[in-house]
């Protein structure tokens, strides 16, 4: 889990641009974040969210991937009531944050 999340972060700014214009390369970091997460202990993402919050132009982006890894780890406790949302697509959530 750290050597992809180290991977991640020495390409993290190798930008690749989507339609929307928005990093790319921040889907790719969460995604490795939650996998890292689903087979870890709860507080493995701790390093997820750091790296994210690196860059120097995601600060807000970073709030919301943060807000999400932590979401995921309430998620894995039996008492926290969730509620069901209906699945976006990459680009209609960063159409919402924009």
């Amino acid at each position: 889990m750290i050597h992809n999340l180290r991977a991640a972060e020495r390409t993290h700014f190798a930008r690749a641009w989507n339609e929307n214009g928005t990093n790319a390369n921040y889907f790719n970091l969460a995604t490795n974040s939650i996998n890292s997460h689903l087979n870890s202990e709860a507080g493995s993402h701790m390093l997820g969210a750091q790296v994210i919050a690196r860059s120097d132009t995601a600060n807000k982006d970073a709030i919301g991937i943060t807000n999400l890894l932590f979401g995921i780890q309430q998620l894995g406790k039996a008492r926290v009531k969730t509620k069901r949302f209906r699945q976006l697509t990459p680009s209609a959530i960063w159409k919402q944050k924009m």
